[in-house]
């Protein structure tokens, strides 16, 4: 049997990720009880404060779709699709750049 190892050592980047995955859940259960303002807070924070690009372009993503959500009583489709640019022009080998180019061609289609 193989061991790890680097199973004991602590990995910050690890860290950010399981920290950022628990803050995106939040921001989902947010937007599940129609709290957009809390939950854009929320990517807000995690665009801004995140070293990872593919978790700041995620944060973008997430941002964009929940200000432009049917639900969202301020909806905001304008704002929605600058983020989606945005996200485009900085980070477009990241692994939600095709989805946010499909979320981008929807709005102005």
């Amino acid at each position: 049997e193989e061991s790890d190892p680097y199973s004991d050592e602590r990995s910050y980047s690890r860290d950010v990720s399981f920290e950022s995955k628990d803050r995106f859940e939040e921001a989902q259960e947010l937007e599940l009880v129609r709290d957009f303002p809390a939950a854009i807070a929320i990517y807000r924070n995690l665009y801004q404060s995140s070293p990872d690009d593919e978790l700041k372009a995620r944060a973008l993503l997430k941002w964009a779709q929940a200000e432009r959500s049917p639900v969202n009583p301020d909806r905001d489709a304008d704002a929605a699709a600058a983020r989606l640019r945005l996200l485009l022009e900085r980070y477009p080998g990241s692994a939600v750049a095709a989805e946010a180019a499909d979320d981008l061609a929807a709005m102005e289609g």
